[in-house]
């Protein structure tokens, strides 16, 4: 059976770890924060440094937070020929230049970010959302359906990051006009609690329904700190690459 390993084993990259493990896969992993190698360790998971994995894993998740921390994990496998699969959400252009990273040292990569957020990691029924060589994907196949439940093949390298924004997009935009609609009501004189309580029938997004706490208080920092919602999450989504038929691999 295929050996995986995970480079960043945080929110995200733990709970997909440990369903690798349930179903039978032999997983190897690494992160900076000897906590998170802590519980990878409670939860089956053989933790060894990246240069490590390289030398014990036929593929490799990479499941951090940006561009340079994929970068650095990249690095730190060294040269080889195994099978990354990135998981990041790091825009196109990010992603094609992880691969060109990854292919100077002989190795190989998968697009393939995901979407459902922490719970949907825990229960193992996460979206992965695929770009790059279909060989590559049927060799990934039986981890990514350890950790999920839906996989779609969307292309070359960077179309896996195009759906995930594009997904991103039409979930936060959501999110803004339920953050309008709310400020309004405020302004008219209506409880801000009520009217959030309201926004679970008709009006009612994904994101409110399912962690409607960490919106909320996204919703009551953004009015705060009189920070603009929308700029902040077009900064962290790269939005533009949606729309740049130009931008740079």
């Amino acid at each position: 059976m295929t050996t995986w390993g995970m480079i960043g084993l945080g929110e995200m990259g733990l709970p997909m770890a440990r369903n690798l493990v349930a179903g039978g896969v032999t997983v190897g992993g690494w992160d900076l924060d000897e906590r998170a190698r802590e519980a990878a360790r409670q939860a089956g998971v053989t933790v060894d440094a990246p240069a490590g994995l390289a030398g014990s894993c036929d593929v490799i998740g990479v499941c951090v937070r940006d561009e340079a921390q994929a970068a650095d994990a990249v690095d730190a496998l060294g040269p080889g020929n195994r099978l990354l699969v990135l998981h990041s959400t790091i825009g196109r252009g990010g992603s094609r230049r992880i691969a060109a990273r990854a292919e100077a040292l002989g190795h190989r990569l998968l697009d393939a970010p995901v979407s459902g957020m922490a719970m949907r990691a825990q229960a193992g029924t996460l979206t992965f959302l695929v770009g790059g060589d279909e060989a590559d994907l049927e060799l990934a196949r039986p981890g990514l359906d350890a950790m999920g439940e839906r996989i779609f093949h969307l292309g070359e390298i960077g179309a896996g990051q195009v759906a995930k924004l594009a997904n991103n997009l039409a979930s936060l935009s959501t999110v803004m006009v339920v953050m309008e609609a709310v400020e309004l009501g405020v302004r008219a004189g209506v409880p801000e609690e009520q009217l959030l309580e309201v926004h679970f029938t008709t009006g009612r997004s994904y994101l409110f329904h399912h962690v409607p706490a960490a919106t909320a208080q996204a919703f009551g920092e953004a009015r705060i700190k009189g920070r603009h919602f929308n700029a902040h999450i077009r900064g962290r989504y790269r939005f533009s690459e949606l729309t740049d038929e130009t931008q740079p691999a």
